[in-house]
């Protein structure tokens, strides 16, 4: 699927907002909700987020981590904007060096669309429940907001990527945001 240049621009203000505007939205006292629909696939449209216990999680319309990648470097993330940074539950084919499954969550480093890196050592396992995706983040009290995105991954192995590597995957579609 080859972008248009306004989808593109749509695209990278997207993320440039979630990513660079959180300082300057409120914090997440209830869930927030989302409308449905504003979403093409199900499994991306979010219907709302928050913390269930002392786990952060995103529910969406369809069923949250079952849509799998079929490319190479392609993949999907939930991106939470948070008091502790960013953080994505995300699915992708290319291995962590550690093993982690498909579906699991850690901290990134992001700058627009460039996700330059993964907080080495954030990495968590998942809860998934039907249409929850749940995970344990202790620093996390506060979400901005979150979004469901599809990214490109340029290397093969995201937590070692060569020397000088500025961006380890970029944005290429943002589903949805709330």
């Amino acid at each position: 699927m080859k972008a248009r240049p306004i989808q593109l621009a749509l695209v990278i203000s997207a993320v440039a907002a979630i990513l660079f505007v959180a300082s300057s939205g409120t914090a997440l006292a209830k869930p927030a909700t989302d409308p449905e629909g504003d979403s093409s696939d199900p499994n991306f449209d979010i219907k709302t987020y928050g913390f269930k216990g002392d786990k952060m999680f995103v529910q969406v319309y369809g069923k949250t981590a079952r849509s799998l990648p079929t490319g190479d470097h392609q993949g999907f993330a939930y991106v939470f904007n948070t008091n502790d940074g960013i953080w994505a539950i995300n699915g992708h084919k290319e291995a962590h060096s550690n093993d982690l499954p498909q579906w699991h969550a850690e901290r990134i480093f992001a700058d627009g669309t460039c996700i330059q890196g993964i907080d080495i050592g954030s990495e968590r396992t998942l809860t998934i429940a039907g249409n929850n995706a749940m995970v344990r983040t202790e620093a996390v009290t506060e979400i901005y907001s979150v979004m469901a995105v599809e990214f490109h991954l340029l290397v093969d192995e995201p937590d070692n990527p060569p020397p000088g590597t500025d961006c380890i995957a970029e944005v290429v579609n943002v589903f949805d945001e709330a």
